[in-house]
C-alpha cells in the first residue's frame, strides 16, 4: 500500500465535511432564534406587568399580588423575563391566605 492510499483512506469523505458546517450553522441559527423568541416573550410579559402596575391595590390583592412585587418584577434587566418573579406567590402571602381561610367557618383545611 502506498502513502497516497493511506492518506486517501484516512481522509474524511466530502459528505462529512459538508454536513458538519451545515449542522453547526443550523445549531447556531436555532440558538439565535431561541434567544430572539425569549427576548420577544420577555418584552410581551414586561408590557403586561406594566399594565398590572397601573391597577389599584384592591385589584392587585384580588389576584394575589402586591404593589412591591409588581414594581420589583419591573426592576429586572431589560432582556430578562420579569414574569418569573410573579409566578409563585411569596411564602408570606401563602401563610396569610391559609390563616384567612381557617378563620372562615365553612372551610376545613385539616383532617
Amino acid at each position: 500500500m502506498t502513502c497516497s492510499d493511506h492518506a486517501t483512506r484516512l481522509a474524511p469523505t466530502p459528505a462529512r465535511l459538508s454536513a458538519f458546517p451545515a449542522q453547526a450553522l443550523a445549531a447556531l441559527l436555532s440558538q439565535a432564534l431561541a434567544k430572539v423568541g425569549a427576548f420577544i416573550t420577555a418584552r410581551r410579559h414586561r408590557r403586561a406587568i406594566a399594565e398590572l402596575a397601573e391597577c389599584d391595590e384592591y385589584m392587585l390583592h384580588d389576584i394575589g399580588l402586591s404593589r412591591s412585587a409588581v414594581e420589583g418584577a419591573l426592576c429586572v434587566s431589560f432582556a430578562e423575563d420579569p414574569s418569573i418573579l410573579l409566578e409563585r406567590p411569596s411564602p408570606s402571602y401563602a401563610v396569610r391566605e391559609i390563616k384567612r381561610a381557617e378563620e372562615l367557618p365553612w372551610v376545613r383545611l385539616h383532617g
